[in-house]
């Protein structure tokens, strides 16, 4: 009897904890995305900086001062473009996150009133 009485219970925790579960799934997903992008963009900006300064370093006269310089306008265009790309793919990430925690919403929601029935 007590057997049949904690296993129901548990069946139920079990259900009801279900969509939380894969709520926290669907979390931890899209952190290790965002995560992981944000790593490549350290990683790209890190790269670029130090090819600055070892760009900048080797200004040895007006000449390559000048090149350096005009080089400045192509990095800065590339920075923006990369700046443009990395905002877009968090924002697809975030709306993705959302189509899919809303989908999850409806299912449960689903199952609820089907047991409610």
């Amino acid at each position: 009897m007590n057997s049949e009485v904690f296993t129901k219970l548990v069946e139920q925790a079990e259900t009801a904890f279900a969509p939380i579960r894969k709520f926290n799934q669907l979390a931890v997903s899209n952190v290790e995305k965002l995560a992981a992008l944000q790593i490549a963009s350290i990683q790209d900006y890190s790269e670029l900086s130090i090819a600055q300064l070892k760009a900048a370093s080797e200004i040895t006269d007006v000449e390559s001062l000048q090149d350096y310089l005009r080089k400045q306008a192509d990095l800065l265009s590339a920075m923006r473009e990369k700046m443009m790309a990395d905002a877009k793919a968090v924002s697809e990430l975030g709306g993705e996150f959302s189509v899919e925690a809303k989908k999850l919403t409806e299912e449960s929601l689903k199952a609820v009133t089907a047991k409610a029935a």
